[in-house]
């Protein structure tokens, strides 16, 4: 609503007493970021969080029975062995965790070689195989 509409009368501006802006600006400066939005989920878990008993039972099995194998299989275990369907950035995080995941290793990069120069112009021309002349 417009100040004109809170007034009543089409034309005319509400005026507010110097009391009235004092209080509000008071008010204002109460208030911090977060009382502005709050969300209703605040304070809640998540309803597709796995709980930490299954945390903690795919960790003692990694450890114990599946610490040979890689995230991808580990994923296909866990659900046709254990019954146990976990995402794959999951199983990754909760890996990492128990420090079972080992870092990719990097390989050192290749330094270039450049071609060198041929003696005399043309001769590159020449080693084609072409039965023609050279063109120099």
């Amino acid at each position: 609503m417009t100040a004109m509409e809170k007034s009543g009368h089409p034309g005319m501006i509400r005026s507010y007493s110097d009391c009235q802006i004092r209080c509000g600006l008071l008010h204002l400066a109460l208030l911090t970021p977060s009382d502005f939005v709050v969300h209703q989920n605040r304070g809640k878990s998540p309803v597709n969080k796995i709980s930490d008993d299954v945390k903690r039972a795919v960790q003692a099995l990694i450890k114990e029975k599946y610490f040979d194998v890689n995230l991808a299989h580990l994923q296909e275990l866990l659900g046709d062995n254990e019954k146990i369907h976990v995402k794959r950035e999951t199983l990754r995080s909760w890996a990492h965790e128990i420090h079972h995941v080992k870092r990719a290793r990097r390989r050192r990069s290749q330094a270039r070689k450049r071609r060198e120069r041929m003696e005399s112009p043309g001769l590159l021309l020449q080693m084609d195989g072409s039965p023609e002349a050279a063109v120099a």
